[in-house]
């Protein structure tokens, strides 16, 4: 019997207390009545038995609990378990390890970098070791469930998602089924973000991972953004299996797909850039991009005060939208900020930063998946009240 025990993985930096075990051995069988351990404010326990034949395990049962486990790295991930129950058990040739995770408010954070995807892609396509004939035995059945507040939060997207998923498989080979599905929140192309309505993946194919995909979401291009001061509503949507994804832009007014991404990325269309290109008195092309550079610049130069302000305040989100540089005038920065009252209602104030007297307060409340309502109004005390059904179109 060992008292005291202590276990410091070194792929996390939290630090374990308060361990206790006990364990007896049995000529062919090693019994662990208890194992008990701390980590920050959350428990791990464990018991059972394992029952072992020359070089063989001819039984086990095995059986983990694991409450209010946290851990984290600054920058990159918040990791917190609500619960989990694991058990791994022998029956006939094969081992089962089965089992339930709930999450609690879990954050990935970490950004992501053209050469991180780069060398993310060939690391894939490199053969990977043969696996042991004891991971091949052991079959999956891990449940996610319950968990309603789990947040992709970096430099692509700020996503909430909910997934009701199963590790399933082996240890070998695993595979994952069930779905994963957007809650909320929305993407980011350069500075111009796409609000998610509809995000929802699928893993259906018992033999790989190979999930179907149904994507939609939106971005308005206000006007002051764009060369022509003309706003656009840019939807992209991507659907079916991910290794044959469709991926389609729309816009309205409608534009082709190359005047699409010219416009998300110069603020402009390809005739536009071209007739400015060839107008001495406006710059050129040059000048239209450097516009361009300057607003992308303002957000980036925004995001780093916004957030922290944001969270200061107790709001869910935070922005600073617009051209920094242009401070003052009526296409100048606005301000943007949001805040979940509950789980179906939100509340959204903005104000064109050094104009008092542009402001506008909406109020969104969810019905349904489908339908919402969403009631606005502004200093002048113009108000409105809408009732939107999201249609997908495929």
């Amino acid at each position: 019997r060992i008292s005291e025990i202590r276990l410091q993985p070194a792929i996390i930096s939290e630090t374990f207390t308060d361990g206790l075990i006990s364990l007896r051995f049995e000529q062919t069988r090693f019994i662990l009545d208890t194992l008990a351990i701390k980590l920050n404010k959350g428990n791990i326990t464990s018991s059972g038995y394992v029952a072992y034949r020359e070089k063989d395990i001819s039984d086990i049962d095995m059986k983990m609990t694991l409450n209010n486990i946290s851990i984290s790295r600054k920058k990159q991930y918040l990791v917190a378990l609500k619960s989990s129950t694991l058990r791994l058990r022998r029956e006939n040739d094969y081992y089962n390890l089965d089992g339930d995770i709930v999450f609690n408010e879990t954050k990935i954070q970490y950004d992501i970098q053209p050469k991180t995807l780069i060398a993310m892609s060939r690391n894939s396509r490199r053969p990977g070791t043969e696996p042991s004939s004891l991971m091949q035995k052991i079959h999956l059945n891990i449940r996610i469930r319950d968990s309603k507040n789990i947040w992709i939060d970096n430099n692509l997207a700020r996503v909430r998602l909910r997934p009701e998923m199963a590790i399933i498989g082996t240890a070998a080979k695993t595979n994952i089924s069930g779905r994963l599905k957007v809650e909320e929140g929305y993407i980011l192309y350069l500075d111009r973000k796409f609000k998610v309505n509809q995000g929802v993946i699928d893993f259906v194919d018992p033999n790989t991972i190979n999930p179907i995909i149904d994507f939609n979401a939106e971005s308005e291009i206000k006007s002051f953004q764009t060369l022509s001061k003309k706003a656009y509503i840019i939807t992209i949507t991507i659907t079916g299996p991910l290794d044959e994804a469709v991926f389609d832009l729309q816009s309205n007014p409608p534009l082709d797909k190359s005047d699409i991404i010219a416009l998300l990325t110069f603020g402009a269309t390809r005739e536009e850039l071209i007739n400015r290109g060839g107008d001495a008195g406006s710059g050129g092309v040059g000048t239209a991009i450097q516009e361009r550079l300057t607003g992308y610049s303002s957000q980036r130069i925004s995001s780093y005060t916004s957030r922290k302000v944001g969270t200061l305040l107790g709001l869910e989100e935070m922005s600073i939208e617009g051209n920094l540089f242009s401070f003052g005038k009526s296409w100048g920065p606005q301000l943007v900020a949001s805040k979940k009252l509950t789980e179906r209602m939100s509340v959204t104030y903005s104000t064109t930063v050094g104009h008092i007297n542009e402001q506008n307060v909406k109020l969104e409340y969810k019905l349904s998946d489908k339908f919402s309502l969403e009631g606005q109004t502004d200093q002048r005390g113009r108000a409105g009240l809408d009732l939107k059904y999201k249609l997908k179109f495929k």
